[in-house]
């Protein structure tokens, strides 16, 4: 799990950041190990994951193309 996905966990309220530290973050260990312990642990990090242009095509089940068309149209957007 990387640091860009804990932060989408503190915005989702799934963590709490206890630090004042804007450099570093602290998170509650009980908080940690629940969030670890959900079945669907994959799916909440998969939900906040970046993707590529083949990765989002392949989850809106569109060909790369009509994802192509979709951004050019400003529905979205490609990294």
């Amino acid at each position: 799990m990387t640091a860009f996905v804990v932060r989408r966990f503190v915005d989702r309220d799934l963590l709490v950041d206890q630090s004042a530290n804007p450099e570093g973050a602290l998170h509650h260990p009980g908080q940690v190990t629940a969030v670890c312990g959900c079945e669907d642990l994959a799916d909440l990090v998969a939900v906040d994951t970046p993707l590529g242009p083949e990765q989002a095509a392949a989850r809106l089940r569109v060909r790369r193309a009509d994802f192509g068309h979709m951004v050019r149209l400003g529905w979205g957007r490609s990294p």
